[in-house]
């Protein structure tokens, strides 16, 4: 623990930039190899991550053996394959000590590493005629695809068991660069993640659920012409609320492609929504008075918080990090211009909803989001726990392709226009370009 708290690489993974800004120069990395003249313009940490890239390749006792039999033509290719495999267990034995984990797990995470662009990009590239095309492109060239941690840090200093055109060399050293960096962030939240899904496991949450109140039925609502949806309501047994017929939607567990993607945004530490559960009052939008509802919204997560801690008989769970997202505005009938939302790009602040962390015990959390109106039946201002629903589609493609503030999206971050133009172009033809 020390040692993960003191190394700098950590700082440049999980605070400042979150690595984006890494994503950001690889370009320039790539195409001007570690020496580039421009290095001292960038951020720290850019600079830290090829400082660490450095110590690795110069710590590396066999690094001048290594050089010679890995540019040399004439040397067999088992030789060279014999020495990477050298330079990869040095490398997997300096991350074993930065960030705490296992060989196995190191193996884990190189999985996980690998599937991330496609689990991103999978059902984009299936629901939008637009990227179709492109779906390829989420896939590794084949000098990177399967490729260990010392191979891909050879790939990106620049050596090679082969010559290869310049032009295309500057593409692997920009894939094996970027797959490094995804690594390196798949490690440094990898114990995080997986603390927190062993929590799920456990059941603690199901029993939470269960026992806020018995099921009463359930109903088939229209959610869009010709598209239902089945619902199951409780009746709640929280005093003062028990004529409350809720619905709660328990949300899969955020798989590690997701929880990976937002560590590029928000400090790893501060994610704890890998489990989450939305209750939705299902009050009346129309007649309900606004005045009354953040009075509401206070009441019932004090009877909620008051009814859990009676049910587990623990006195210490408390709530944390409480959020409005568009309540005041509602109440003092705000224009929506003054509204901020947290997703690039998006109008979340439009979805009325209280969210806070359940404090269960050292090291588990619990996020609860209370949605007051179960719809707003149509209104153009204001939207219910139905209408996130048909926001999923446009919000998959918005939170990977907004830009903010003159920074790229996080797409272009992976995929550069400078490295692939032609599948910048065709990315134009997409839907989120269409209707944006």
């Amino acid at each position: 623990r020390k040692t993960q708290e003191k190394h700098p690489i950590l700082s440049a993974l999980n605070e400042g930039y979150l690595g984006r800004d890494i994503l950001y120069f690889l370009p320039q990395l790539a195409e001007h190899g570690l020496e580039w003249s421009g290095l001292e313009e960038t951020t720290d940490g850019v600079r830290i991550f090829i400082d660490f890239i450095r110590s690795v390749f110069d710590s590396f006792e066999e690094k001048e053996q290594f050089l010679l039999t890995i540019t040399d033509s004439n040397t067999p290719l088992n030789k060279k394959h014999d020495m990477l495999i050298q330079f990869n267990n040095h490398f997997k034995t300096i991350l074993r000590e930065i960030f705490g984990l296992t060989n196995e797990q190191l193996n884990h995470a190189l999985e996980l590493a690998q599937s991330f662009y496609r689990e991103l990009l999978v059902d984009i590239s299936a629901s939008d005629d637009g990227f179709r095309g492109v779906y390829q492109d989420y896939a590794l060239t084949n000098e990177v695809n399967n490729a260990h941690y010392g191979y891909l840090l050879t790939l990106f200093l620049g050596y090679d068991t082969k010559n290869n055109n310049p032009e295309q060399m500057k593409k692997i050293r920009f894939e094996a660069g970027r797959q490094l960096l995804i690594l390196l962030k798949t490690l440094s939240i990898y114990n995080l993640y997986h603390q927190s899904l062993s929590q799920a496991k456990e059941g603690i949450v199901q029993t939470i659920i269960n026992n806020l109140g018995s099921l009463e039925k359930e109903e088939f609502v229209e959610l869009e012409p010709e598209k239902t949806i089945r619902v199951r309501k409780r009746k709640l047994l929280i005093p003062d609320f028990e004529n409350f017929e809720i619905i709660i939607d328990e949300k899969p567990n955020k798989p590690f492609s997701s929880f990976l993607r937002k560590s590029f945004f928000e400090p790893p530490a501060e994610l704890k929504d890998i489990t989450n559960v939305n209750i939705v009052l299902g009050l009346d939008y129309h007649s309900f008075p606004k005045e009354n509802l953040l009075d509401l919204l206070d009441r019932f997560q004090s009877k909620l918080l008051d009814f859990i801690k009676a049910q587990f008989r623990n006195n210490n769970l408390e709530s944390a990090d409480l959020k409005n997202y568009g309540l005041e505005s509602f109440v003092k009938e705000n224009n929506l211009d003054q509204l901020g939302g947290y997703r690039p790009g998006s109008q979340s602040s439009r979805f009325l909803r209280r969210k806070f962390i359940l404090k269960l015990d050292e090291g588990n959390h619990l996020e609860i989001i209370i949605y007051p109106f179960t719809t707003t039946n149509g209104d153009n201002q204001w939207w219910g726990w139905l209408e996130t629903m048909k926001d999923n589609d446009d919000y998959r493609q918005r939170r990977l392709f907004a830009s903010e503030n003159g920074i790229p999206s996080f797409y272009d971050l992976l995929f550069p226009p400078e490295i692939y133009p032609a599948h910048y172009q065709q990315k134009a033809g997409a839907r989120y370009h269409n209707n944006f």
